[in-house]
């Protein structure tokens, strides 16, 4: 299961491929694990930001397609401030 969200691109120093993180599915009211697989070719200048992409790492049957949900991300304490 693939996910697709946006990220501030001041995130870009610091969110890698491999970064994994928690997302709660707002329809299931699940928390599933993630790992960013890529981030999006091009930074959006009006909002700063750039699509990332995910996979859910235990996905289970009870997931379908177009399901919202939030994704909780830790900022490293160096990034921080």
């Amino acid at each position: 299961m693939q996910l697709e969200f946006i990220v501030s691109s001041q995130w870009l120093r610091w969110f890698k491929p491999g970064f994994e993180f928690e997302v709660q599915v707002e329809e299931l009211g699940k928390r599933y694990h993630a790992v960013l697989e890529r981030l999006g070719g091009k930074v959006d200048p009006p909002s700063k930001s750039v699509n990332a992409y995910a996979r859910l790492t235990d996905a289970d049957d009870q997931l379908m397609e177009g399901m919202s949900g939030e994704a909780y991300i830790t900022v490293p304490d160096t990034e921080a401030e």
